[in-house]
């Protein structure tokens, strides 16, 4: 064999290496990228529920002042609960029975 002909299997011997080691890596690192993915999608989400719970709380918390503090509100959430329409007025509803 001739110089150039050895030294040119050494140079493809080391490119196939190259090659061989970087196919190795992504191939070792495309399944992690993908997981690394859908957790990222899962944080998003969780934080976005966090976020409307979060919000339900302050909403919920300012209810609660409200109702501790003012009485016409209170009233009103209690009329409402019970189904009145002002103080000591009960609305009644009248169901008809079901046909036979």
């Amino acid at each position: 064999m001739t110089k150039q002909l050895t030294r040119f299997i050494k140079h493809a011997a080391l490119a196939l290496s190259y090659a061989l080691v970087i196919l190795a890596g992504v191939m070792f690192c495309a399944p992690k990228y993908d997981k690394r993915n859908n957790l990222k999608d899962r944080l998003n989400a969780i934080e976005r529920e966090n976020e409307e719970i979060q919000q339900k709380i302050h909403d919920t918390r300012r209810k609660q002042e409200r109702i501790q503090n003012d009485p016409d509100y209170l009233d009103k959430e209690v009329r409402e609960i019970l189904g009145e329409v002002g103080p000591y007025v009960l609305v009644v509803n009248f169901l008809e029975p079901a046909p036979q």
